[in-house]
Protein backbone atom coordinates (compact mmCIF):
# COMPACT_ATOMS: atom_id res chain seq x y z
CA UNK A 1 0.00 0.00 0.00
CA UNK A 2 1.40 3.50 -0.99
CA UNK A 3 1.41 6.59 1.17
CA UNK A 4 1.85 9.62 -1.08
CA UNK A 5 3.41 12.78 0.35
CA UNK A 6 2.28 16.30 -0.56
CA UNK A 7 4.40 17.95 -3.28
CA UNK A 8 5.05 21.69 -2.70
CA UNK A 9 7.54 23.91 -4.53
CA UNK A 10 8.53 27.35 -3.31
CA UNK A 11 9.06 29.68 -6.30
CA UNK A 12 11.10 32.84 -6.06
CA UNK A 13 13.36 34.76 -8.42
CA UNK A 14 16.74 33.26 -7.74
CA UNK A 15 18.49 30.62 -5.67
CA UNK A 16 18.33 26.89 -5.13
CA UNK A 17 15.39 25.02 -3.56
CA UNK A 18 15.86 21.56 -2.17
CA UNK A 19 13.01 19.49 -0.72
CA UNK A 20 12.30 15.97 0.43
CA UNK A 21 8.96 14.37 0.08
CA UNK A 22 7.88 10.85 1.24
CA UNK A 23 6.59 8.78 -1.64
CA UNK A 24 6.07 5.60 0.27
CA UNK A 25 6.92 4.36 3.68
CA UNK A 26 10.38 3.35 2.54
CA UNK A 27 11.09 5.65 -0.45
CA UNK A 28 11.92 9.36 -0.47
CA UNK A 29 12.22 11.82 -3.34
CA UNK A 30 14.62 14.73 -3.33
CA UNK A 31 13.67 17.48 -5.80
CA UNK A 32 16.20 20.20 -6.48
CA UNK A 33 15.34 23.41 -8.36
CA UNK A 34 18.25 25.53 -9.63
CA UNK A 35 17.40 29.02 -10.86
CA UNK A 36 20.16 31.06 -12.56
CA UNK A 37 20.67 34.57 -11.14
CA UNK A 38 18.57 37.41 -12.67
CA UNK A 39 16.37 34.85 -14.44
CA UNK A 40 12.71 34.27 -13.80
CA UNK A 41 10.61 31.28 -14.74
CA UNK A 42 13.47 29.10 -15.95
CA UNK A 43 14.77 26.29 -13.75
CA UNK A 44 16.25 22.82 -13.87
CA UNK A 45 14.93 20.15 -11.60
CA UNK A 46 16.74 17.00 -10.52
CA UNK A 47 14.83 14.24 -8.85
CA UNK A 48 16.46 11.48 -6.89
CA UNK A 49 14.90 8.50 -5.21
CA UNK A 50 16.12 6.80 -2.13
CA UNK A 51 14.69 3.46 -1.36
CA UNK A 52 15.43 1.48 1.70
CA UNK A 53 17.00 -1.93 0.99
CA UNK A 54 14.00 -3.59 2.44
CA UNK A 55 11.47 -1.81 0.22
CA UNK A 56 13.59 -2.10 -2.92
CA UNK A 57 14.51 -5.75 -2.55
CA UNK A 58 13.60 -7.84 -5.53
CA UNK A 59 11.23 -10.02 -3.67
CA UNK A 60 8.02 -11.17 -5.29
CA UNK A 61 6.11 -8.91 -2.98
CA UNK A 62 8.20 -5.81 -3.72
CA UNK A 63 8.52 -6.75 -7.36
CA UNK A 64 4.81 -6.29 -7.68
CA UNK A 65 5.03 -2.82 -6.09
CA UNK A 66 7.93 -1.45 -8.23
CA UNK A 67 5.90 -0.50 -11.31
CA UNK A 68 3.74 1.63 -9.05
CA UNK A 69 6.86 3.38 -7.70
CA UNK A 70 8.10 4.13 -11.17
CA UNK A 71 4.74 5.37 -12.34
CA UNK A 72 4.55 7.80 -9.41
CA UNK A 73 8.10 9.10 -9.99
CA UNK A 74 7.55 9.64 -13.70
CA UNK A 75 4.36 11.59 -13.07
CA UNK A 76 6.09 13.77 -10.46
CA UNK A 77 9.14 14.62 -12.62
CA UNK A 78 6.93 15.30 -15.65
CA UNK A 79 4.81 17.75 -13.64
CA UNK A 80 7.87 19.62 -12.34
CA UNK A 81 9.38 20.06 -15.83
CA UNK A 82 6.06 21.11 -17.33
CA UNK A 83 5.87 24.04 -14.88
CA UNK A 84 9.37 25.25 -15.78
CA UNK A 85 9.18 26.56 -19.37
CA UNK A 86 12.34 27.97 -20.75
CA UNK A 87 12.04 31.77 -21.38
CA UNK A 88 15.10 33.91 -21.95
CA UNK A 89 15.30 36.91 -19.65
CA UNK A 90 17.35 40.04 -19.24
CA UNK A 91 20.30 38.15 -17.77
CA UNK A 92 20.56 35.96 -20.87
CA UNK A 93 20.42 39.05 -23.11
CA UNK A 94 23.09 40.79 -21.01
CA UNK A 95 25.30 37.68 -21.27
CA UNK A 96 24.94 37.70 -25.05
CA UNK A 97 25.78 41.42 -25.24
CA UNK A 98 28.82 41.00 -23.00
CA UNK A 99 30.02 38.11 -25.16
CA UNK A 100 29.53 40.18 -28.30
CA UNK A 101 31.43 43.09 -26.76
CA UNK A 102 34.34 40.80 -25.90
CA UNK A 103 34.37 39.47 -29.43
CA UNK A 104 34.23 43.02 -30.85
CA UNK A 105 37.07 44.27 -28.66
CA UNK A 106 39.33 41.48 -29.83
CA UNK A 107 38.30 41.60 -33.50
CA UNK A 108 40.84 44.27 -34.38
CA UNK A 109 43.64 41.88 -33.52
CA UNK A 110 42.17 39.02 -35.53
CA UNK A 111 43.14 37.89 -38.95
CA UNK A 112 41.54 40.88 -40.72
CA UNK A 113 43.54 44.12 -40.84
CA UNK A 114 41.89 47.33 -39.63
CA UNK A 115 41.60 50.13 -42.17
CA UNK A 116 43.33 53.29 -40.92
CA UNK A 117 44.36 56.76 -42.09
CA UNK A 118 47.65 58.36 -41.07
CA UNK A 119 49.35 61.74 -41.13
CA UNK A 120 52.92 62.68 -40.14
CA UNK A 121 53.57 64.55 -36.90
CA UNK A 122 54.85 68.02 -37.80
CA UNK A 123 56.94 70.58 -36.01
CA UNK A 124 55.76 74.17 -36.07
CA UNK A 125 54.06 77.02 -34.24
CA UNK A 126 51.02 76.01 -32.21
CA UNK A 127 48.19 78.52 -32.21
CA UNK A 128 47.25 79.04 -28.57
CA UNK A 129 43.58 79.97 -28.58
CA UNK A 130 41.35 81.80 -26.14
CA UNK A 131 37.69 81.29 -27.04
CA UNK A 132 34.93 83.76 -26.22
CA UNK A 133 31.77 85.17 -27.80
CA UNK A 134 30.44 88.58 -28.69
CA UNK A 135 28.41 90.55 -31.24
CA UNK A 136 29.02 92.54 -34.41
CA UNK A 137 28.64 96.30 -34.27
CA UNK A 138 29.33 99.03 -36.81
CA UNK A 139 31.68 101.66 -35.46
CA UNK A 140 30.41 104.26 -37.96
CA UNK A 141 26.63 104.60 -37.86
CA UNK A 142 24.12 107.40 -37.62
CA UNK A 143 20.43 108.16 -37.27
CA UNK A 144 19.14 109.91 -40.40
CA UNK A 145 16.76 112.77 -39.65
CA UNK A 146 15.69 116.16 -40.98
CA UNK A 147 16.52 119.46 -39.31
CA UNK A 148 13.41 121.06 -40.82
CA UNK A 149 9.68 120.43 -40.60
CA UNK A 150 7.46 119.40 -43.47
CA UNK A 151 5.66 116.67 -45.35
CA UNK A 152 7.74 113.75 -46.64
CA UNK A 153 7.15 113.71 -50.41
CA UNK A 154 10.05 111.47 -51.49
CA UNK A 155 11.10 108.24 -49.74
CA UNK A 156 12.08 104.97 -51.41
CA UNK A 157 14.43 103.28 -48.94
CA UNK A 158 13.98 99.79 -47.49
CA UNK A 159 15.85 97.87 -44.84
CA UNK A 160 19.05 96.43 -46.26
CA UNK A 161 19.37 98.90 -49.15
CA UNK A 162 22.92 100.01 -49.85
CA UNK A 163 23.45 103.66 -50.70
CA UNK A 164 26.39 105.76 -51.81
CA UNK A 165 27.64 108.89 -50.09
CA UNK A 166 25.72 111.97 -51.29
CA UNK A 167 22.73 110.02 -52.61
CA UNK A 168 19.35 111.73 -52.04
CA UNK A 169 17.33 109.59 -49.63
CA UNK A 170 14.34 111.82 -48.83
CA UNK A 171 12.72 115.18 -49.65
CA UNK A 172 10.21 117.44 -47.91
CA UNK A 173 7.52 119.54 -49.55
CA UNK A 174 9.01 122.95 -50.54
CA UNK A 175 5.93 124.73 -51.96
CA UNK A 176 5.88 127.37 -49.20
CA UNK A 177 9.61 127.94 -49.45
CA UNK A 178 9.45 128.46 -53.20
CA UNK A 179 6.78 131.15 -52.73
CA UNK A 180 8.91 132.85 -50.13
CA UNK A 181 11.92 132.68 -52.42
CA UNK A 182 10.01 134.35 -55.30
CA UNK A 183 9.01 137.17 -52.96
CA UNK A 184 12.58 137.55 -51.79
CA UNK A 185 13.72 137.75 -55.42
CA UNK A 186 11.29 140.63 -56.08
CA UNK A 187 12.52 142.46 -52.99
CA UNK A 188 16.09 141.97 -54.16
CA UNK A 189 15.31 143.47 -57.59
CA UNK A 190 13.68 146.50 -55.99
CA UNK A 191 16.69 146.96 -53.71
CA UNK A 192 19.05 146.64 -56.66
CA UNK A 193 17.17 149.45 -58.50
CA UNK A 194 17.49 151.76 -55.50
CA UNK A 195 21.16 150.87 -55.21
CA UNK A 196 21.81 151.89 -58.83
CA UNK A 197 20.14 155.26 -58.21
CA UNK A 198 22.36 155.88 -55.21
CA UNK A 199 25.46 154.91 -57.20
CA UNK A 200 24.63 157.54 -59.79
CA UNK A 201 24.02 160.24 -57.16
CA UNK A 202 27.41 159.41 -55.65
CA UNK A 203 29.08 160.04 -59.05
CA UNK A 204 29.32 156.39 -59.85
CA UNK A 205 27.90 154.20 -62.60
CA UNK A 206 24.70 152.13 -62.32
CA UNK A 207 25.48 148.46 -61.88
CA UNK A 208 29.19 149.09 -61.29
CA UNK A 209 30.18 148.57 -57.66
CA UNK A 210 33.79 149.55 -58.39
CA UNK A 211 32.79 153.01 -59.55
CA UNK A 212 32.63 154.28 -55.97
CA UNK A 213 34.94 153.76 -52.99
CA UNK A 214 34.29 150.64 -50.84
CA UNK A 215 33.17 152.73 -47.86
CA UNK A 216 30.52 154.50 -49.96
CA UNK A 217 29.41 151.18 -51.53
CA UNK A 218 28.78 149.70 -48.11
CA UNK A 219 26.59 152.66 -47.14
CA UNK A 220 24.72 152.50 -50.46
CA UNK A 221 23.95 148.73 -49.97
CA UNK A 222 22.49 149.40 -46.54
CA UNK A 223 20.50 152.51 -47.51
CA UNK A 224 19.02 150.80 -50.59
CA UNK A 225 18.02 147.64 -48.67
CA UNK A 226 20.13 145.55 -51.00
CA UNK A 227 22.12 143.86 -48.23
CA UNK A 228 18.95 142.88 -46.31
CA UNK A 229 17.22 141.51 -49.45
CA UNK A 230 20.30 139.47 -50.40
CA UNK A 231 20.54 138.01 -46.90
CA UNK A 232 16.84 137.07 -46.95
CA UNK A 233 17.30 135.20 -50.23
CA UNK A 234 20.36 133.34 -48.90
CA UNK A 235 18.42 132.31 -45.78
CA UNK A 236 15.55 130.90 -47.85
CA UNK A 237 17.99 128.93 -50.04
CA UNK A 238 19.47 127.43 -46.88
CA UNK A 239 16.01 126.38 -45.67
CA UNK A 240 15.36 124.75 -49.04
CA UNK A 241 18.60 122.78 -48.73
CA UNK A 242 17.41 121.41 -45.38
CA UNK A 243 14.41 119.78 -47.10
CA UNK A 244 16.72 117.29 -48.87
CA UNK A 245 18.24 114.38 -46.90
CA UNK A 246 21.46 112.90 -48.33
CA UNK A 247 23.56 109.90 -47.27
CA UNK A 248 26.59 111.17 -45.34
CA UNK A 249 28.69 108.09 -46.29
CA UNK A 250 28.51 104.77 -48.11
CA UNK A 251 26.48 102.31 -46.09
CA UNK A 252 23.42 100.16 -45.52
CA UNK A 253 19.96 101.43 -44.54
CA UNK A 254 18.52 99.77 -41.42
CA UNK A 255 15.57 100.17 -39.08
CA UNK A 256 13.37 102.19 -41.48
CA UNK A 257 10.63 104.12 -39.64
CA UNK A 258 9.50 106.64 -42.29
CA UNK A 259 6.35 106.53 -44.40
CA UNK A 260 5.68 108.55 -47.50
CA UNK A 261 3.64 111.75 -46.93
CA UNK A 262 3.99 111.65 -43.19
CA UNK A 263 4.63 114.86 -41.28
CA UNK A 264 8.14 115.02 -39.87
CA UNK A 265 9.94 117.53 -37.72
CA UNK A 266 13.45 118.26 -36.54
CA UNK A 267 14.88 115.20 -34.78
CA UNK A 268 12.40 112.72 -36.28
CA UNK A 269 14.41 109.57 -37.05
CA UNK A 270 13.73 108.09 -40.47
CA UNK A 271 16.25 105.21 -40.43
CA UNK A 272 19.79 104.23 -39.47
CA UNK A 273 22.76 104.14 -41.79
CA UNK A 274 25.73 101.89 -40.99
CA UNK A 275 29.11 101.82 -42.67
CA UNK A 276 29.79 98.26 -43.81
CA UNK A 277 33.53 98.91 -43.77
CA UNK A 278 33.53 99.76 -40.07
CA UNK A 279 32.14 96.56 -38.54
CA UNK A 280 33.80 95.34 -35.37
CA UNK A 281 33.48 92.26 -33.19
CA UNK A 282 32.77 93.45 -29.65
CA UNK A 283 33.56 90.95 -26.88
CA UNK A 284 34.71 90.76 -23.28
CA UNK A 285 37.73 89.09 -21.70
CA UNK A 286 38.85 88.36 -18.16
CA UNK A 287 41.45 90.71 -16.75
CA UNK A 288 44.22 88.13 -17.10
CA UNK A 289 43.20 87.39 -20.71
CA UNK A 290 42.93 91.09 -21.62
CA UNK A 291 46.44 91.74 -20.31
CA UNK A 292 47.79 89.01 -22.61
CA UNK A 293 46.44 90.57 -25.84
CA UNK A 294 47.49 93.71 -27.68
CA UNK A 295 46.20 96.12 -30.32
CA UNK A 296 46.85 94.74 -33.80
CA UNK A 297 46.75 91.09 -32.72
CA UNK A 298 44.89 88.76 -35.10
CA UNK A 299 41.69 86.99 -34.07
CA UNK A 300 39.35 84.63 -35.90
CA UNK A 301 35.65 85.52 -35.95
CA UNK A 302 32.99 82.94 -36.82
CA UNK A 303 29.20 83.09 -36.89
CA UNK A 304 27.78 81.37 -33.80
CA UNK A 305 24.87 79.85 -35.74
CA UNK A 306 27.06 78.81 -38.71
CA UNK A 307 30.62 78.09 -37.62
CA UNK A 308 31.79 77.39 -41.17
CA UNK A 309 31.61 81.12 -41.96
CA UNK A 310 34.76 82.78 -40.62
CA UNK A 311 36.56 86.08 -41.00
CA UNK A 312 39.88 87.43 -39.79
CA UNK A 313 39.93 90.54 -37.61
CA UNK A 314 42.49 92.60 -35.72
CA UNK A 315 42.14 94.01 -32.24
CA UNK A 316 41.54 97.74 -32.67
CA UNK A 317 40.71 98.84 -29.13
CA UNK A 318 41.06 97.55 -25.58
CA UNK A 319 38.95 99.66 -23.26
CA UNK A 320 41.02 100.44 -20.13
CA UNK A 321 38.16 99.71 -17.78
CA UNK A 322 37.12 96.64 -15.76
CA UNK A 323 33.40 96.19 -15.07
CA UNK A 324 31.82 94.77 -11.94
CA UNK A 325 32.11 91.21 -13.29
CA UNK A 326 35.86 91.60 -13.80
CA UNK A 327 35.58 91.78 -17.59
CA UNK A 328 37.27 94.10 -20.08
CA UNK A 329 35.65 95.12 -23.37
CA UNK A 330 37.72 94.49 -26.49
CA UNK A 331 36.97 95.39 -30.12
CA UNK A 332 38.40 93.79 -33.26
CA UNK A 333 38.06 95.39 -36.70
CA UNK A 334 37.01 92.95 -39.44
CA UNK A 335 39.45 92.68 -42.35
CA UNK A 336 36.79 91.72 -44.92
CA UNK A 337 33.25 90.51 -45.43
CA UNK A 338 33.58 86.73 -45.16
CA UNK A 339 30.66 86.65 -42.71
CA UNK A 340 27.24 88.36 -42.84
CA UNK A 341 27.60 91.97 -41.69
CA UNK A 342 24.55 92.25 -39.47
CA UNK A 343 24.21 94.58 -36.53
CA UNK A 344 24.02 92.51 -33.33
CA UNK A 345 24.97 89.21 -35.01
CA UNK A 346 26.24 86.71 -32.41
CA UNK A 347 29.77 85.55 -33.16
CA UNK A 348 32.49 83.37 -31.63
CA UNK A 349 35.98 84.78 -31.29
CA UNK A 350 39.19 82.76 -31.18
CA UNK A 351 42.20 84.77 -30.05
CA UNK A 352 45.35 83.15 -31.36
CA UNK A 353 48.84 83.41 -29.94
CA UNK A 354 51.61 81.35 -31.62
CA UNK A 355 53.79 79.04 -29.49
CA UNK A 356 56.87 78.08 -31.56
CA UNK A 357 58.71 74.73 -31.91
CA UNK A 358 55.88 72.35 -31.03
CA UNK A 359 55.13 68.79 -32.23
CA UNK A 360 51.69 69.14 -33.84
CA UNK A 361 49.10 66.41 -34.50
CA UNK A 362 45.36 66.47 -35.31
CA UNK A 363 43.10 66.36 -32.30
CA UNK A 364 41.35 63.17 -33.48
CA UNK A 365 44.60 61.21 -33.12
CA UNK A 366 44.35 61.17 -29.31
CA UNK A 367 42.59 58.31 -27.48
CA UNK A 368 42.50 57.22 -23.85
CA UNK A 369 43.76 53.91 -22.54
CA UNK A 370 43.39 53.26 -18.80
CA UNK A 371 42.69 56.95 -18.36
CA UNK A 372 45.98 58.02 -19.96
CA UNK A 373 46.42 59.87 -23.28
CA UNK A 374 47.66 57.59 -26.05
CA UNK A 375 48.53 58.17 -29.70
CA UNK A 376 48.81 55.21 -32.09
CA UNK A 377 51.60 55.40 -34.65
CA UNK A 378 51.94 53.24 -37.74
CA UNK A 379 55.06 51.13 -38.26
CA UNK A 380 55.45 50.66 -42.05
CA UNK A 381 57.87 47.74 -41.70
CA UNK A 382 55.71 45.53 -39.50
CA UNK A 383 52.40 47.07 -40.61
CA UNK A 384 51.39 47.18 -36.96
CA UNK A 385 49.86 49.91 -34.80
CA UNK A 386 52.05 50.92 -31.86
CA UNK A 387 50.60 52.87 -29.01
CA UNK A 388 52.65 55.54 -27.31
CA UNK A 389 51.81 57.37 -24.11
CA UNK A 390 52.13 61.12 -24.70
CA UNK A 391 52.03 64.37 -22.77
CA UNK A 392 49.78 67.09 -24.17
CA UNK A 393 51.23 70.58 -23.67
CA UNK A 394 48.54 72.63 -25.42
CA UNK A 395 45.36 72.04 -27.33
CA UNK A 396 42.84 74.01 -29.34
CA UNK A 397 39.76 73.02 -31.32
CA UNK A 398 41.84 71.45 -34.13
CA UNK A 399 45.34 70.52 -32.98
CA UNK A 400 47.38 69.15 -30.09
CA UNK A 401 50.89 70.20 -29.10
CA UNK A 402 52.80 67.15 -27.78
CA UNK A 403 55.66 67.84 -25.40
CA UNK A 404 56.72 64.22 -24.72
CA UNK A 405 56.18 60.74 -26.20
CA UNK A 406 56.15 61.56 -29.92
CA UNK A 407 58.76 62.51 -32.51
CA UNK A 408 58.53 64.64 -35.62
CA UNK A 409 57.77 62.61 -38.75
CA UNK A 410 56.12 59.62 -37.05
CA UNK A 411 52.97 58.46 -38.84
CA UNK A 412 50.09 59.21 -36.50
CA UNK A 413 46.87 57.23 -36.92
CA UNK A 414 43.91 59.61 -37.17
CA UNK A 415 41.17 57.23 -38.34
CA UNK A 416 40.28 53.75 -37.11
CA UNK A 417 42.14 54.20 -33.82
CA UNK A 418 39.17 54.07 -31.45
CA UNK A 419 39.37 50.31 -30.73
CA UNK A 420 42.97 49.51 -31.59
CA UNK A 421 45.28 47.54 -29.34
CA UNK A 422 49.04 47.61 -29.24
CA UNK A 423 50.54 45.69 -32.17
CA UNK A 424 47.20 45.47 -33.92
CA UNK A 425 47.44 44.53 -37.60
CA UNK A 426 46.40 47.51 -39.72
CA UNK A 427 46.28 48.63 -43.32
CA UNK A 428 46.55 52.21 -44.56
CA UNK A 429 43.65 53.30 -46.75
Amino acid sequence: MLDYGLLMLACHDEGVDVGFWPATRHAWIMACRVTPRRERGCCMIYAFVWCSPRSCALSPKNHNRMPRYYAFLLLLVGFLFSTCAQAPGKAEEATVLESAAREDSTAVKGTGRVQIAVTPAKKGAFQMRTLTNGTLKAERRTELQFTASGTLVFWQQKDGDRVAAGAILARLDTTDLHLRREKAMLQLEDARSKKNDLLVTQRGKAGDDLSVPPEKLKVINVMSGYSQALHALTEIDYEVSKTVLRAPFDGMVLDVKADLYQQVGPGTSLCRLVDLQSFEAVFKLLESEALAVSVGQSVLVSVAAQSSKTQRARISRILPQVNEQGLVEVRAKLDGSGIPLWEGLHVNIAIEKPVPNQILVPKESLVLRSGRPVIFVYDPESRLAKWQYVTVAHENDRELAISDGLNEGQLVIIKGNAHLDHDAEVEVE
